[in-house]
C-alpha cells in the first residue's frame, strides 16, 4: 500500500511513541480527540525530552472530532470493567467505533 491511498489516521493520544511519523502520509486527514490541540499545541515540544510530539501539526490536514459526533453506546453495551459512554461509528456501518476513553492522557481515545 503507498502512502497516498491512506485517507485517514486516527491517533490515540499525541505521545510521541504513539504518533509516528504521519509527515508521510500528506493525503491523509489526522484524527484527534476533541481537546487535544489544547494539550499539546503546536509550539511543543519546547524541549527535546518533551512526551508530546507538537511536529504532528505541522501536517496540513489535522483535525479533531467534533464532540457532536460523539454518541452514547447502547444500552447494556458497557461493561463495568471499561467505561466507554460514547462513540463515533466512523465507517456508519458498526465496522469501527472511536471511543472516548479516560485516562493515561487527556485527548485519549481508543479504536
Amino acid at each position: 500500500m503507498k502512502p497516498d491511498n491512506i485517507n485517514d489516521i486516527i491517533l490515540s493520544h499525541l505521545h510521541f511513541d504513539h504518533t509516528g511519523d504521519v509527515s508521510q502520509y500528506a493525503e491523509a486527514q489526522v484524527l484527534l480527540r476533541p481537546g487535544s490541540t489544547s494539550v499539546a499545541p503546536p509550539e511543543y515540544p519546547t524541549v527535546d525530552e518533551s512526551p508530546f510530539d507538537g511536529l504532528i501539526f505541522a501536517h496540513a490536514r489535522v483535525r479533531e472530532f467534533e464532540r457532536s459526533q460523539y454518541q452514547p453506546l447502547p444500552s447494556g453495551a458497557v461493561l463495568n470493567d471499561f467505561p466507554f459512554y460514547k462513540r463515533i461509528d466512523f465507517f456508519g456501518d458498526g465496522t469501527l467505533y472511536v471511543l472516548d476513553a479516560l485516562g493515561h492522557m487527556q485527548g485519549r481515545l481508543n479504536i
